[in-house]
Parts: structure tokens; C-alpha cells; sequence
């Protein structure tokens, strides 16, 4: 248990990056989609 909490910090941080690289691309992803969808 003090071993997880230990490493928990480290292991929320890279999450958190991962999930926030994968919501940015999802939005460039959609925002892309929308800016196709709103020119034609």
C-alpha cells in the first residue's frame, strides 16, 4: 500500500498527460471535422 502511494503521484501524472494529449487530439479531430462541416 505505501509502495502504490509512493508511486501514485508519478503514475497520476503521466495519466493525466495521456489523457490530456488524447482529449487535444480528439478536439483538433473534431474541430477539424467542424471546420469541413461548416465550410461546405
Amino acid at each position: 500500500m505505501a509502495q502504490t502511494k509512493r508511486n501514485f503521484p508519478k503514475n497520476a501524472k503521466s495519466f493525466g498527460q495521456f489523457i490530456r494529449g488524447f482529449y487535444l487530439r480528439l478536439l483538433d479531430k473534431s474541430a477539424v471535422e467542424f471546420w469541413i462541416v461548416f465550410r461546405y
